[in-house]
């Protein structure tokens, strides 16, 4: 399963709700994404944040392939940047990969509701365990052990996804350690930034927009 498949059923609680929503969802997914081509030599990200491609046209995937040509037109830019366009388009197709791995059921829009995956509650059970096994050390890492808890850490609900018990350790505890297994593989790590920092952006970006429509109204 890709990591990106791997975080959406992570997010999906087992009535369907997610724990993230837009921008908190899709960069994330987008950074997955990113981690896994890196992995495979296909996109790197460069000391300052930037990106570079090596050239590579297919992963042989067509989601990973729809990212890798979006990092390809961005090269030599900041590898956080649209990060949650990309995770935006990808959605679609990432519910859809759950549904075809056999751990997911898509649920069309309706009104107010918006497209949605029921996820197998044992299937998210084990990935959560498998998790905190890694945590707790009793596991060893591996590339989407490491991304996932990497990409965990940058989210603000870290303990909705993990129970900190489960791990033997408290919030911080555990966000401390998902960041030195993530920091432990170049992948990981560079994808972890990536996102880290389009949070960020983000982040500021929805205090501008607030600030300047209270401005507007006074």
């Amino acid at each position: 399963m890709l990591i990106c498949a791997e975080f959406l059923l992570l997010n999906t609680l087992a009535d369907g709700r997610p724990i993230c929503r837009g921008n908190e969802l899709h960069i994330p997914l987008a950074g997955a994404a990113l981690g896994e081509l890196a992995s495979r030599g296909l996109v790197g990200v460069d000391p300052a944040g930037r990106l570079r491609c090596s050239g590579g046209s297919s992963s042989g995937d067509p989601l990973l392939d729809l990212a890798l040509r979006h990092f390809a037109a961005r090269r030599g830019r900041k590898a956080s940047g649209r990060l949650d366009r990309l995770g935006r388009t990808m959605l679609p197709g990432v519910q859809e990969r759950l549904a075809a791995e056999g751990v997911g059921r898509v649920e069309p829009s309706g009104f107010l509701r918006p497209r949605r995956v029921q996820v197998a509650p044992l299937a998210r059970q084990a990935l959560v365990q498998r998790l905190a096994d890694v945590a707790r050390g009793v596991a060893a890492a591996d590339l989407h052990t490491g991304s996932l808890l990497g990409l965990l850490s940058t989210t603000r609900q870290l303990d909705r996804f993990i129970q900190p018990a489960l791990a033997g350790m408290t919030t911080k505890q555990l966000r401390r350690r998902a960041e030195e297994i993530a920091s432990a593989d170049a992948s990981c790590a560079a994808a972890t930034r990536a996102v880290s920092n389009a949070r960020k952006a983000a982040a500021a970006a929805s205090v501008a927009v607030a600030a300047a429509t209270f401005g507007a109204a006074n």
